[in-house]
């Protein structure tokens, strides 16, 4: 059996309300704003060498409000602006479910980004 590595510690942050204002759909790249101290935050985590994935669930794209090139636009947008505020190893991930959006680690939001290249298993926690 081969030998287990240990858990590595990461932060899985929730892109609206946690780091950007709760803003219903974005449904434009221009709607998306960070909050003024998430870039610190993300920065300190980083110092710490705790990784930050940013998810988020985006249902404005299963219910075809808005097309998934969208989330990604918002997603450079918001990778861009955290790493000028002084956060650039921060990463994203957007869950999207076939027909419906993933909800939570029950329906497998969790696990999705969590792997990396070289990572075996992390110890994450969520905002």
């Amino acid at each position: 059996m081969p030998e287990a590595r240990p858990l590595r510690r990461a932060a899985f942050l929730d892109r609206d309300g946690t780091i950007c204002e709760e803003m219903g759909y974005v449904n434009h790249v221009d709607r998306m704003r960070i909050f003024p101290f998430a870039a610190e935050a993300i920065r300190q985590l980083n110092e710490a060498h705790i990784p930050v994935i940013v998810v988020t669930n985006q249902s404005g794209v299963a219910r075809d409000i808005f097309p998934e090139s969208l989330v990604h636009q918002v997603h450079k947008k918001l990778i861009s602006e955290l790493a000028a505020g002084g956060a650039p190893r921060a990463r994203s991930r957007c869950f999207l479910g076939c027909g419906r959006p993933l909800r939570g680690p029950r329906d497998g939001a969790r696990g999705g980004g969590a792997r990396n290249p070289g990572d075996d298993r992390i110890r994450a926690g969520g905002i």
